[in-house]
């Protein structure tokens, strides 16, 4: 198969084992840009779920990029966080926290506003497409998608994510994600859980209850913790916090990036700000 331009489907009665053993060669060698990575499509889908449409959009010679977002560079301003599981005194980093539940389909982080949830929820996805590159990993406020909720149907979970809350619309990226999801290869990051209406979150309750299939994180403010813990019968993690120098180094990183500003001018304002913060808190 060759990329042509004008090529445009004339038949859809045909499937995979139509086609010759070059044809199916160089389809399965088409290279997918997959979360940020690339990598080869029989990576990402058996041939047994390629159908005539993605065979279409295949020869059309696109470039593919499926699940990458705009976003900025976190590593450049991470500074390392450990978590203390809320049941004891045992602390994880992230790397830990992640191995040690990667199969635990609930994981829940609770701690006070400002804390940095939202933040480590992007990093921990971050961690999570590079241990797991084949697994479909997102994240979501679920204040972004109140409406959605209110009207979700949950007897067709895939459909209803892949609509709704991701908006997939080409046969391939929707096959994909189809397959992760059947593999149990899907982790949803739910942040915001205490900032949903009372009515979001009972169908809320719903999703994370009936969908074992994937593996959600989520995070809440402290005080919202005990009934979502309850609830989904599962512990929960808040974040060990921040040292002063952490505070200074996360700032001195934060304006090094986004201003141009000589570096020990931004480390001195940065000490200065946490000292000030430090005497109003």
């Amino acid at each position: 198969i060759k990329s042509l331009s004008n090529f445009r489907l004339v038949s859809e009665e045909f499937t995979w084992n139509d086609l010759n053993i070059k044809s199916k060669e160089k389809i399965l060698k088409t290279k997918v840009n997959f979360q940020y990575k690339t990598m080869r499509l029989s990576k990402l889908l058996p041939d047994d779920k390629i159908t005539s449409e993605i065979i279409f959009q295949l020869c059309k010679g696109e470039k593919f990029a499926v699940n990458c977002h705009e976003t900025g560079n976190i590593d450049e301003i991470y500074i390392h966080r450990k978590f203390q599981h809320k049941n004891g005194n045992i602390e994880f980093d992230i790397a830990d926290l992640i191995e040690s539940y990667k199969d635990q389909k609930k994981v829940v982080i609770a701690d006070v506003a400002g804390s940095g949830k939202t933040f480590i929820l992007e990093k921990i996805k971050f961690e999570l497409i590079k241990k797991f590159p084949c697994s479909w990993i997102f994240m979501a406020s679920l204040r972004d998608f109140s409406s959605q909720l209110l009207i979700a149907d949950f007897t067709d979970f895939p459909s209803f994510l892949a609509k709704h809350v991701l908006n997939l619309k080409s046969p391939l990226e929707i096959a994909i994600f189809n397959h992760c999801f059947t593999q149990g290869n899907v982790y949803i990051l739910f942040d915001a859980f205490d900032e949903i209406s009372p009515e979001c979150k009972e169908n809320a309750n719903k999703l994370f209850e009936l969908h074992g299939n994937s593996k959600f994180w989520i995070t809440t403010r402290e005080y919202f913790e005990h009934n979502l813990t309850n609830l989904l019968q599962v512990n929960s993690f808040k974040l060990m916090p921040y040292t002063n120098e952490d505070q200074i180094g996360f700032a001195s990183k934060y304006w090094s990036q986004n201003t141009n500003y000589d570096p020990n001018l931004i480390n001195r304002c940065a000490s200065l700000l946490v000292a000030r913060l430090a005497l109003l808190l």
